[in-house]
């Protein structure tokens, strides 16, 4: 988990099976200087490996990567439905896509997010709530493709949600 210590993680990889003393990793990580450097994630360890092979993996960075694409022109119970295919509960995503204080400074009328969440691949973060977060990255995501566009739409008397309903 992200914050956790040389410790806690020598005692997770122990509490695993895949290494017999935390300790012995927790001297391994402070001898190679790499306290800080362990990154946080969900990790496939399989095989024959090392604590030297895991310590570098740790480094790395070499997490598994889960990721889901969100098509164009999918709502927000389709989109549900792809994060419950993944197996993760869409009770999150489905909360926070119906509230639409997230983008109440571009569309003081919005119901919900639905024309906010940004259509694309996107890694699902691991968090308590993931879908939450999914949906708080596809917000963000729109903002980022339609800030460069925000002067044009002004130019163009048009609001952020007359833009959204034209491109639906």
């Amino acid at each position: 988990p992200p914050g956790a210590s040389a410790e806690a993680i020598g005692r997770k990889l122990a509490a695993e099976g895949l290494v017999r003393h935390p300790v012995v990793f927790r001297f391994l990580v402070r001898s190679r200087e790499l306290g800080g450097q362990l990154k946080a994630g969900e990790y496939a360890l399989e095989g024959p490996l090392s604590l030297e092979g895991i310590l570098t993996l740790l480094a790395r960075g070499d997490v598994v990567r889960n990721e889901i694409t969100i098509p164009e022109g999918r709502t927000l119970k389709e989109a549900a439905a792809l994060l419950a295919a993944q197996g993760i509960a869409p009770a999150g995503f489905l909360e926070l896509a119906r509230d639409p204080r997230l983008i109440r400074d571009l569309d003081p009328e919005a119901a919900d997010l639905e024309g906010y969440l940004f259509p694309d691949t996107y890694e699902i973060p691991l968090t308590a709530d993931p879908a939450a977060a999914l949906a708080r990255r596809m917000v963000q995501r729109f903002r980022e493709v339609i800030g460069p566009e925000q002067q044009r739409i002004v130019a163009k008397e048009l609001t952020v949600r007359q833009v959204v309903i034209l491109a639906s």
